[in-house]
């Protein structure tokens, strides 16, 4: 009676190793393309006033962006939790959150605190 009990038992669990192996994993989320606005607040407070705000991250460090108001290009750094914006300004954001479809950050720029929840457009 045991050996049956034995062999189902591993049956059981080769399958069930099967079953949760790595390749069922989905791709770890990445920063790079573009992302836009779905909120935004300033100080705590919801605001309308960045509609129009988008990020695009590119594998070779470069970004696109109007958060200072005009698209432009900038150089950046992603390390863990932070991206640093460098240009003439340097912003740096703290990721909250970076899934495949959702990104949310938070940064400080001229003292008001500001945070961003972003979508891939057509990942939604």
């Amino acid at each position: 009676m045991e050996k049956p009990a034995l062999i189902l038992l591993l049956g059981m669990m080769t399958l069930l190793s099967i079953g949760c192996s790595d390749r069922n994993t989905p791709p770890e989320a990445t920063l790079n393309g573009t992302w836009e606005l779905r909120s935004a607040k300033v100080n705590g407070k919801l605001t309308q006033r960045m509609n129009d705000l988008f990020f695009t991250f590119s594998e070779d460090g470069t970004l696109y962006t109007n958060i200072l108001g005009t698209s432009q290009e900038y150089v950046y750094l992603h390390e863990d939790d932070r991206i640093v914006q460098n240009g003439e300004t340097t912003i740096e954001y703290l990721i909250h959150q970076l899934l495949d479809t959702s990104l949310i950050l938070t940064t400080s720029i001229n003292g008001a605190e500001f945070e961003f929840i972003l979508f891939h457009p057509g990942g939604d």
